[in-house]
């Protein structure tokens, strides 16, 4: 379905307008929870707990809410909008998860090179800053993780792979890309801006890159089935394995940590072989799962 084609075939029929209120109420949200963020969070003595509230309603309030506030307000099928209103088939799910699993040494070997560009001489005062803004976001996410029992592990996956999956796809993808292909802009270029707006908005320079790609990969998802449940999977899968790979790290219940897979420079002739073998693979996935959505259609 080409959605720039006239506007009988748009999703919405104010775009600009969508767009308007989409960013209007996150905006609004941003500033009461950061309000209530400084007043909240120094009441809660866990800091494990603190994090995992704030991470929360942030989900809920900054992007599930402006997405299906806008969605209401901007057509009579609001579900048809979000793309939300169509069952995920099985195969192509599967097929979902193995290509995030297969990438896996490729996005590795990306996150590597993002996280050591380096900066001139003369803006060391900015790379210092950005560092620190980094750093600080790792050990929030670490503090995040709680400990390494079950439990944690449990509520760790609920919260920054289901929840986050949740509602960033609802926003970014559901809701701004949908919005963005009503628009008289290629459906190509509103995949690419939805992911640059969606990696922007992590903060998160030295991780810009390589969650640009899965950004693009997560709307591309959604071009080729509109089907937002199939992106809520990638992207939950995604963050799943990354939780999985730090609390096994803790528990040190793996040889080789999995975020290291990948990482270990380009004189290693056996990672450079892992690297080429997964960009092959994942290339070939990408393949078939664009055949299987296209029939899903």
């Amino acid at each position: 379905m080409n959605n720039n084609l006239s506007s009988k075939n748009r999703l919405v029929a104010r775009p600009g307008a969508s767009i308007a209120i989409l960013l209007g109420i996150f905006f609004f949200f941003m500033c009461i929870f950061s309000l209530l963020s400084s007043i909240i969070a120094p009441h809660i003595q866990n800091p494990t707990t603190s994090i995992r509230l704030l991470t929360l309603f942030q989900g809920i309030f900054l992007f599930i809410v402006p997405a299906l506030a806008t969605a209401l307000l901007s057509t009579k099928l609001p579900a048809t909008l979000l793309a939300i209103d169509q069952k995920p088939r099985l195969l192509p799910s599967l097929t979902i998860i193995l290509t995030i699993v297969i990438a896996i040494p490729a996005m590795n070997y990306i996150i590597e090179w993002n996280n050591n560009i380096q900066f001139p001489e003369s803006m060391n005062d900015l790379y210092r800053a950005i560092r620190e803004m980094e750093d600080t976001a790792a050990q929030a996410t670490n503090l995040m993780m709680g400990s390494d029992s079950i439990g944690s592990l449990i509520v760790s996956l609920l919260i920054v792979a289901v929840m986050a999956g949740l509602s960033e796809e609802l926003f970014f993808r559901g809701a701004l890309q949908r919005i963005l292909t009503s628009t008289r802009i290629n459906r190509q270029a509103a995949v690419c801006i939805a992911a640059f707006i969606f990696s922007f908005m992590h903060f998160q320079f030295f991780g810009f890159i390589p969650r640009l790609l899965l950004g693009m990969f997560f709307g591309y998802i959604l071009l080729w089935s509109n089907n937002l449940w199939y992106c809520i999977i990638a992207h939950a899968t995604n963050n799943a394995l990354a939780v999985t790979a730090m609390w096994l790290d803790k528990r040190s219940l793996l040889p080789i940590n999995i975020d290291s897979i990948g990482q270990s420079g380009n004189t290693d002739l056996p990672q450079i072989s892992i690297i080429i073998t997964s960009i092959i693979l994942t290339t070939l996935s990408i393949i078939i799962l664009k055949k299987q959505l296209h029939k899903t259609e």
